[in-house]
């Protein structure tokens, strides 16, 4: 369990929040932590994959912050971010897609190939046929 410090000496876990705060508080939390890293080792870490993250328990003010956090990175700490759903309704956000579809025969396809060294903000979509 995630334990929440407020100032003062009020705690409380993550278990009273619904479940698009606690995606938030995760969300928040490791884009801290990755910072944070970056900073401790003095290495230029320019690579993060998030899976699924756009697709749980998030209200479009939730996707919204998640996006411009991901703007924010791209743009002003030079970080590569790939991005991993099932839903294709935020794709004009991202300057790369690639589309996975499984055919009739259970395979996955991929149906763009990239240059890698050139990705800003890649959006992954998966889907069945």
């Amino acid at each position: 369990k995630t334990t929440i410090i407020f100032e003062g000496e009020e705690h409380t876990t993550t278990d009273v929040f619904s479940g698009g705060e606690r995606q938030r508080i995760n969300l928040a939390t490791n884009f801290g932590l990755f910072l944070t890293a970056r900073l401790i080792n003095n290495e230029t870490f320019n690579f993060t994959i998030l899976d699924e993250v756009l697709d749980k328990n998030l209200d479009n003010f939730g996707v919204q912050g998640i996006l411009k956090i991901i703007d924010k990175l791209s743009a002003e700490e030079n970080i590569n971010c790939m991005i991993v759903s099932h839903k294709s309704e935020y794709e004009n956000f991202f300057d790369t897609k690639i589309k996975i579809i499984r055919n009739e025969e259970g395979f996955a396809e991929m149906h763009k190939y990239i240059a890698w060294q050139k990705i800003k903000k890649l959006y992954i979509i998966c889907k069945a046929v």
